[in-house]
C-alpha cells in the first residue's frame, strides 16, 4: 500500500471533489470509483479540522478498515481522534459485587533488588550452609561410632536423639563444656574459699571458724538474694562541678521598675477581691484636713466628737506603722554580723592600701591601740618595728574603715612623747591608694626585726617592697620621687 504525504505548502486548493479523491488516493489502497465512497470522502474533507489530514499526518488502514497514525492513535471518518476504551477484564464471581469497572488497575512495577554488602568478618549464606553440613556430618559420625543405626525410611519414626555438643564450643585447653551451667561461677570462688558447688554451702549450721562463717554469710546472701555487687562510682579529682546559673544583673532603674510593678499587681488583686466580695473594703483614711469632706453631716452635728475620733485613728495608724518597723528590725547580733559582712565585702572587692610612718613608738599602749583597732575595723596588714627606729604601718581594707583608722593614727592616739614634741607630727601618711585587685594579707600582724635588711627581705617576699623604699626615702603623701631615689 502506497501512502503519500497529504497536502503541501503553496499548492493551489483543488476543487472539493478532486481534493476528496486525493485524500482517498493517499489513504485507501487502489480505490475503486464509487459514488457512495466519493460522498463519504467529501464529508471527511469538509468536516476534518485543519492540521490533521491536510497538516502532514500520515494515516494507515488496517484489515478491518480503521484509520491509524504513525503513533498508533485511531481516527474516525470525520477526521477526529477516537479514544479507545480498554477491554473489560474478567472478574471472578465472588468479587463481582466489589468491582468498579471505572478504575484502572495497573500492575505494580517490579522492584529491583538492591545490592546487599557484607561487613568484614561476617559469614555469608554459603559459609553458614557449609558449616551446618559439616556439623550434621559430625553428628552422624558420632552416632555411627556409638553403634546406633540410622532408622529406615519405612520404619516408624523414633524419638530424635539429643544433638551432640559441637566441637567449636568445647574449650580446647580444659575440655569443659562452655554452654553447660557451672556448679559455681569463678567470681564466686574468689569470695567463697574452699567451695566448688552452691549446694554444698552451709546456710543453717553453726560455723566453727571465721572462714566457715564468711562462707555461710556469703552463701546465704547469694542463695536468697542473688544480687551482684557493684563498686560505688567515685568522680575523679579533676572533674569540675557544673556552673550554677548566674542571676540576671539589673540596673537601679530596672529594680525600681520591678518593685513598682509588683506593688501595682498586689493592689489590683486586692481591688478584684473587694469587688467580688471576698475581702472587706478598708475604712476611709480620715485626717483633720479632710474630716468635713469624709464625714459630711456627722461632722456638722458634733465636730468635737468627730475630731476626737479622727485623732485616735491617726495615732493608731502611727502605732501600726511603728510596729511593722519593729518587726522588720534586725536583732543586735544580726545587725552586727551584717555590718561586719558589709565591711569585709567592701575590703575584698576593692581594697584600699595606706602606708603610715611613725617617728617614735615607745609606748606599749599605743602599739596595743594600733593593733586592736585594725582588727576591730577588719583591716589586714602589719606593724613593723626595727631596732634602728623605723616604724611602718601598712593596712588594707574598705574606704570607710580606712578613713576612721587614719584619723585614729594621725589624731587620736597619744604616743607618750617627751615634753616639747608635737604628737600630731609624729605620724604621717607615706602613700595611700588602690594597690591591686586583691589583698596581700589576710590579717593584721605585729612584727619586730633586728635589722632593716630583714624587714626589706620580708616585704620582698610579700610583694610590697616598694612601700618600704618610699618609707626609707623619707617622702610623704603628695611628694614625688627624685631621679636619685628612683636610681
Amino acid at each position: 500500500m502506497s501512502v503519500r504525504r497529504v497536502g503541501g505548502a503553496g499548492a493551489a486548493a483543488p476543487p472539493a471533489g478532486a481534493r476528496a479523491r486525493r485524500v482517498c488516493a493517499d489513504v485507501y489502497p487502489d480505490p475503486e470509483p464509487d459514488s457512495a465512497l466519493d460522498e463519504l470522502l467529501v464529508k471527511i474533507a469538509k468536516g476534518r479540522p485543519r492540521g490533521l489530514f491536510g497538516g502532514g499526518v500520515r494515516l494507515r488502514m488496517d484489515a478491518s478498515g480503521k484509520l491509524f497514525d504513525e503513533d498508533g492513535r485511531q481516527y474516525g471518518p470525520d477526521g477526529h481522534h477516537v479514544e479507545t476504551v480498554p477491554e473489560a477484564e474478567e472478574v471472578p464471581e465472588e468479587k463481582a459485587d466489589f468491582y468498579d469497572p471505572t478504575l484502572v488497575h495497573k500492575k505494580p512495577a517490579k522492584r529491583r533488588d538492591r545490592l546487599a554488602f557484607h561487613d568484614e568478618g561476617e559469614s555469608t549464606h554459603t559459609e553458614r550452609a557449609n558449616r551446618l553440613r559439616e556439623l550434621e556430618g559430625r553428628r552422624k559420625a558420632l552416632i555411627a561410632r556409638k553403634g546406633a543405626a540410622e532408622p529406615a525410611e519405612d520404619a516408624a519414626p523414633a524419638e530424635p536423639a539429643p544433638p551432640a555438643v559441637p566441637q567449636e564450643i568445647i574449650d580446647a585447653t580444659t575440655g569443659a563444656d562452655l554452654l553447660a551451667v557451672p556448679a559455681m561461677e569463678w567470681w564466686d570462688k574468689l569470695i567463697l574459699p574452699g567451695q566448688d558447688d552452691y549446694a554444698a554451702i552451709p546456710t543453717s549450721a553453726v560455723a566453727e571458724d571465721g572462714a566457715a562463717a564468711d562462707v555461710m554469710k556469703w552463701g546465704a546472701k547469694i542463695k536468697s538474694l542473688g544480687l551482684v555487687e557493684h563498686p560505688v562510682p567515685i568522680e575523679g579529682p579533676n572533674v569540675e562541678a557544673p556552673l550554677a546559673p548566674q542571676p540576671l544583673m539589673l540596673t537601679k532603674k530596672e529594680r525600681k521598675r520591678r518593685r513598682t510593678d509588683a506593688r501595682v499587681t498586689r493592689e489590683k488583686e486586692k481591688q478584684e477581691q473587694i469587688a467580688l466580695g471576698l475581702m472587706q473594703p478598708p475604712p476611709p483614711k480620715v485626717r483633720i484636713s479632710n474630716m468635713m469632706k469624709v464625714m459630711g453631716k456627722e461632722a456638722i452635728q458634733d465636730p468635737t466628737l468627730i475630731e476626737k475620733f479622727v485623732r485616735e485613728e491617726e495615732m493608731s495608724r502611727v502605732a501600726r506603722h511603728e510596729a511593722r518597723n519593729h518587726e522588720r528590725k534586725l536583732a543586735p547580733e544580726d545587725r552586727r554580723s551584717k555590718k561586719i559582712e558589709k565591711m569585709q565585702t567592701a575590703a575584698d572587692d576593692d581594697p584600699m592600701t595606706t602606708v603610715f610612718r611613725i617617728n617614735k613608738l615607745h609606748s606599749n599602749q599605743a602599739i596595743f591601740k594600733i593593733t586592736e583597732n585594725a582588727k576591730q575595723h577588719h583591716l589586714s596588714g602589719f606593724l613593723v618595728t626595727t631596732e634602728s627606729g623605723i616604724n611602718m604601718i601598712l593596712i588594707e581594707g574598705g574606704r570607710r574603715p580606712t578613713r576612721k583608722y587614719t584619723r585614729l593614727i594621725l589624731q587620736r592616739i597619744d604616743y607618750k612623747l617627751d615634753d616639747g614634741e608635737d604628737n600630731a607630727a609624729n605620724a604621717s601618711i607615706v602613700w595611700q591608694g588602690y594597690g591591686g585587685k586583691k589583698k596581700l594579707f589576710n590579717a593584721f600582724r605585729t612584727l619586730t626585726f633586728t635589722s632593716d635588711d630583714k624587714a626589706k627581705r620580708y616585704m620582698t617576699n610579700q610583694e610590697c617592697s616598694q612601700y618600704w623604699d618610699m618609707l626609707v626615702s623619707g617622702r610623704q603623701l603628695g611628694e614625688t620621687a627624685t631621679t636619685d631615689e628612683l636610681l
